[in-house]
């Protein structure tokens, strides 16, 4: 641990009772390291542990047994919780406590609110309720607030000075921390304590929760780097920024709440001032956000820059160049920032080096197969509101939810009818039987699918007839008509991974031996063959399971189809054979898709085709960026929906273990092939029967394929993937 030489200001902290909101977060944590060297006689931390805060026990690992920290085997203490009163016997309190996140502000601006306004109103009437029962007791508060206070402001605005007067909010955040500022100066005048408010601006440095962007740029950049990714530049970065090293950023904290002469005062805090009488920058921390990318990537040497269009929902709140003039702080009491830019840098990337651990957080680190928390993220509040009006409705069964869903669905398909069913294999089933497949009849099926196909069969106690995949995993046309024989009623061709089968091959077929054709798919939501949505021919079943390029919030299922008469017997299928409430015309079962998730889907349809097309483009940089030489990668359709992106390797075990090592989960579509599983074992097939399915079995390995999958996770796992497949060379 550092110490340092004992300055005037320094001596003050000398056996004093001292508290700090948010001690565990970035900035926080790096205050308690440094107050700990001024042997005050207690720090008391106050902290409520929320990690998506940056708020981290970690961060004090090295100090804790010199620290108290209230109630941390519940969690910690909220700064809005009655019991702080119990802990405001204190000489300074450093309030730390908020949310630094201007994106989430702006999504969440309600929440952002509790955090940043109501929580510190709440904690000021508690530092006032203790001072009318402790009139002879004073403390000081200092108050961390932040540049986002200003808003947008244009360039002749520039350097901002304390007294410039908000015009044009940026964020929710700000507005926020604005007003926090004030009831602490309110607060403070009124029941006479003082107070005093600094401004920060970009603060870096150690123990900053880097890999979460929203809690600073930089510290993210910082991130990318050390993990060889892309550093992307929004808006190409010209913008430019001031920047202070959270040591100097302790410093300030350390001399305003010991100085008197700050009562009552609001401070920037930067890296440009009037210093012997003429403007100057201090120690070139001001840069545009693309520069100072460069310069991180030129120290790490390590990752890269890429200059991207702004995100459209994020373009309102980027502020333009924004830089604080610091002057009044350097001639009140005499701070000025002592680390240069590329200095602070170079300590902040030793120092995670030196401390890998805050880079491996596996929630943030792990690359999911499929990430449906992301995945719903934007469309919750959609979804909420259409859920609640079913509750509102109360009619949770064969309501208006599904027959909108239903003409929807059929239409987006190019289809006149849909039936919305229970589950994907229970739209197989009553397709059957519905075209009278029935005991003792077989049905074609591709030996390389999903277990539900084959069962959906078999439940209807109909024989399932096996056919190997070819190269594209798909059904073999050419090898259907040799399992033709006098029992065979259908074929139900599965549009697996997302391609659509040969179906003129598969049309020609039943039509020269008189065969149905019931197509799954499950896995082809808007999938197409020559121009033209799945299904195809004149029934398709789908799934809507989780996972499904259109899934809901449990199972799901549709049957689409233009034949009038079939659609009519397949409603009363689904529906206890009843032509009408306690009226059933045929034997039929419970298999209805009910409101709730009629809603659902009726919501995350609107996106279907935006979702697809995402998976389009990641499976595009996929083929670009895998190296060919020992991996088979899809032939890449614009027809395709990629609901799974399938490579095939001889490496694929050893793929699947080091991707396992990197936490990046991939999965295997399907490691046992329906020949060779315990249930159809019964058939008496031989390995060699399928040779295409078996082999291909050791081979295919499923990558993360997600719309909101990023290309520096992408980057990340094509790296991996051709690391394993350039040390084991098969040539």
């Amino acid at each position: 641990m550092q110490y340092f030489e004992k300055k005037d200001y320094e001596k003050e902290f000398y056996d004093k009772k001292i508290m700090i909101t948010g001690g565990l977060g970035f900035i926080g944590s790096n205050l308690a390291h440094r107050l700990v060297n001024l042997n005050p006689s207690r720090i008391i931390i106050v902290d409520a542990l929320i990690r998506n805060q940056g708020s981290d026990i970690k961060n004090v690992e090295s100090i804790k047994d010199k620290i108290d920290i209230p109630f941390l085997e519940d969690g910690g203490l909220n700064i809005d919780d009655d019991k702080i009163i119990d802990y405001l016997d204190v000489d300074y309190i450093f309030n730390l406590a908020g949310s630094v996140n201007h994106l989430y502000s702006k999504k969440n601006p309600l929440e952002d609110l509790k955090i940043n306004l109501i929580s510190q109103i709440k904690f000021l009437e508690t530092c006032k309720n203790y001072i009318k029962k402790n009139p002879f007791k004073k403390f000081k508060i200092l108050f961390a607030s932040t540049r986002d206070v200003y808003g947008k402001v244009s360039a002749e605005e520039l350097p901002l000075k304390e007294n410039f007067v908000l015009e044009n909010p940026a964020d929710p955040q700000g507005i926020h921390n604005y007003s926090a500022e004030n009831h602490h100066l309110w607060y403070g005048k009124t029941f006479d304590f003082p107070v005093v408010s600094l401004r920060l601006t970009n603060t870096y440095g150690p123990r900053q929760k880097i890999n979460d962007s929203g809690q600073g740029f930089l510290g993210h950049f910082i991130y990318k780097t050390l993990r060889n990714e892309v550093i992307e530049l929004w808006g190409g970065g010209k913008n430019l920024r001031d920047f202070n090293y959270v040591d100097d950023v302790v410093e300030a904290m350390i001399m305003a709440i010991a100085s008197e002469k700050t009562n009552y005062n609001t401070y920037n805090l930067g890296s440009f001032m009037k210093k012997e009488n003429k403007y100057q920058e201090i120690g070139n921390n001001i840069c545009s956000i693309k520069k100072s990318a460069e310069i991180i990537v030129k120290i790490s040497e390590s990752g890269f820059c890429k200059e991207i269009n702004y995100p459209e929902e994020n373009k309102n709140i980027e502020p333009g160049h924004v830089y604080l003039d610091a002057t009044k702080i350097h001639k009140d009491i005499g701070w000025e920032p002592k680390t240069s830019f590329e200095n602070g840098i170079l300590k902040t990337i030793h120092f995670y080096k030196e401390h890998p651990h805050y880079l491996n957080d596996d929630i943030k680190n792990k690359i999911p197969f499929l990430n449906l928390n992301e995945h719903h993220k934007n469309m919750l509040n959609e979804i909420d509101n259409a859920m609640k009006k079913v509750i509102h409705k109360s009619n949770f069964v064969l309501g208006e939810e599904l027959q909108k869903f239903e003409e929807e669905f059929a239409k987006y398909c190019g289809k006149k009818y849909g039936v919305g069913v229970g589950n994907g294999t229970d739209a197989l089933k009553i397709s059957l039987t519905a075209l009278n497949i029935k005991k003792g009849d077989e049905v074609i099926v591709p030996v390389n699918t999903a277990i539900p196909t084959a069962m959906a069969i078999k439940d209807i106690g109909a024989e399932v007839c096996f056919v190997d995949c070819n190269e594209n995993y798909l059904i073999d046309t050419n090898k259907i008509e040799e399992k033709i024989n006098e029992k065979t009623r259908a074929i139900i061709p599965v549009h697996l991974y997302g391609k659509v089968c040969n179906m003129d091959k598969i049309e020609e077929i039943s039509r020269k031996y008189n065969l149905k054709i019931i197509e799954d798919c499950c896995q082809a939501h808007g999938s197409l063959y020559k121009g033209k949505k799945t299904p195809i021919t004149s029934i398709g079943c789908f799934s809507f399971y989780p996972s499904k390029n259109l899934g809901c919030f449990g199972d799901g299922g549709m049957i689409v189809s233009d034949d009038e008469e079939l659609i009519k017997k397949i409603k009363l299928l689904r529906n206890y054979g009843q032509s009408s409430r306690y009226s059933a015309d045929i034997i039929g079962i419970n298999s209805r898709l009910d409101e709730i998730q009629a809603s659902i889907l009726r919501i995350k349809l609107k996106y279907l085709q935006e979702f697809n097309n995402k998976r389009k483009n990641i499976a595009k940089l996929y083929n670009q960026l895998l190296d060919k030489k020992n991996i088979t990668t899809p032939c890449y359709s614009e027809d395709d929906n990629y609901h799974l992106y399938v490579i095939r390797t001889k490496n694929r075990d050893k793929i699947l273990e080091h991707l396992k090592a990197k936490n990046i989960e991939s999965l295997i579509h399907y490691p046992i092939p329906l020949y060779m599983q315990k249930a159809f074992s019964y058939l008496m097939h031989k390995k060699e029967d399928f040779p295409n399915a078996y082999k291909f079995s050791n081979e295919i390995l499923s990558l993360p394929i997600y719309p909101e999958l990023k290309e520096e996770e992408i980057v990340r796992i094509c790296k991996e993937v051709n690391s394993v497949n350039k040390t084991n060379n098969l040539s």
